[in-house]
């Protein structure tokens, strides 16, 4: 579980470093996918030496001025791929990013991620309960 008490931009770096395609999702946030690439990322390039800074994944739409990269909140990371994510921790929520194929989650390719939980400690009902 990932906690954080401010608001904070994260990067989030998924490699997915076996044969399989892995869908991921992650609850409460809208992230801007940065980048992605074939084999291993280091640094600001994967092992083929492909730079992040012009590859763009063939499924996404290209940039416009008004929304310079693309934001979504599933995405698909393909089998030896890396992807970049970027979100701001503003939603005060505990929040699920996982695979959603239920045997990836059973295995532990899921997190959570604790936003806000001062202000998530002040609430004291949620939507739908009852009293």
């Amino acid at each position: 579980m990932v906690t954080e008490d401010s608001v904070q931009v994260v990067d989030l770096l998924i490699s997915n470093l076996d044969n399989g395609d892995h869908p991921f999702h992650l609850h409460g946030h809208r992230p801007w996918i940065m980048g992605t690439g074939t084999g291993r990322y280091i640094g600001q390039a994967s092992e083929r030496n492909e730079p992040t800074s012009v590859r763009r994944p063939p499924f996404l739409p290209l940039p416009t001025l008004a929304d310079p990269r693309c934001r979504r909140n599933t995405f698909l990371v393909p089998e030896y791929n890396w992807m970049v994510i970027h979100f701001i921790t503003d939603n005060p929520g505990l929040w699920v990013f996982h695979c959603y194929l239920a045997w990836h989650m059973a295995a532990g390719l899921l997190m959570q991620i604790n936003s806000l939980q001062a202000i998530i400690s002040q609430c004291t009902a949620t939507v739908g309960e009852s009293e």
